[in-house]
């Protein structure tokens, strides 16, 4: 038997998906999360096994919106979706993790929440994280470069954790761009491999992740 594999998945979602960055779909960073279990089955010498046995992976999932969590229940109804999955999914969230809803202080007290709130679920989130062997996020993110500087420093259960950034992975449809309004290069070099790829002179990030449902 292969040791399991656990991943990390924080999602910033949010304020990130409209101005700063981009966001996926939930199907579209469960197939990232399949990408990144196949990887690092091959680099551990496991490939064959992948193909022999659907193991149960640990995913430690957070995020400051509460609607992530409502697709992951609708992901986990989707028979379909799961089927594609090379391994079964276990969900692990963090309780004290309060949901704010964006990444600004100041919205988030005017939802009721303290700053002592925020704080703790903040770096209980940031702690939280630290528990998985493969983490992926958007280096778009202050909070996600803050997790991955914290894994790189050795702070991590595995110290082979070293943070993977979604922009990194080298697969298009994964690859958020930063600044998306102002940065209309990434936004147009990414479209173009994905044209490539489907050979389709339309295909777009935006308008694959209408399918993935």
């Amino acid at each position: 038997k292969s040791p399991g594999i656990s991943l990390g998945l924080p999602i910033r979602s949010s304020d990130k998906c409209h101005r700063e960055s981009e966001c996926l779909t939930f199907p579209s960073y469960m197939n990232m999360m399949s990408k990144i279990y196949s990887t690092s089955k091959e680099n551990s010498g496991g490939a064959e096994e992948i193909l022999e046995n659907k193991p149960t992976v640990t995913i430690f999932l957070t995020s400051e919106l509460e609607t992530i969590f409502d697709d992951k229940d609708r992901y986990l109804r989707n028979t379909s979706l799961l089927s594609e999955l090379p391994f079964t999914p276990s969900f692990i969230t963090h309780r004290a993790d309060i949901h704010q809803g964006n990444g600004k202080m100041i919205k988030s007290m005017k939802r009721g929440f303290s700053p002592d709130d925020i704080m703790l679920s903040t770096m209980s989130v940031l702690h939280f994280q630290l528990y998985s062997q493969n983490t992926v996020g958007n280096c778009c993110s202050h909070f996600h470069a803050l997790l991955f500087d914290f894994l790189r420093s050795g702070c991590g259960v595995s110290t082979k954790n070293q943070g993977k950034c979604m922009q990194s992975i080298g697969d298009p449809h994964f690859h958020v761009c930063c600044e998306r309004r102002g940065n209309p290069i990434c936004v147009r070099k990414r479209d173009e491999e994905l044209k490539s790829i489907y050979g389709d002179p339309n295909v777009t990030l935006d308008n694959l992740q209408l399918k993935n449902w």
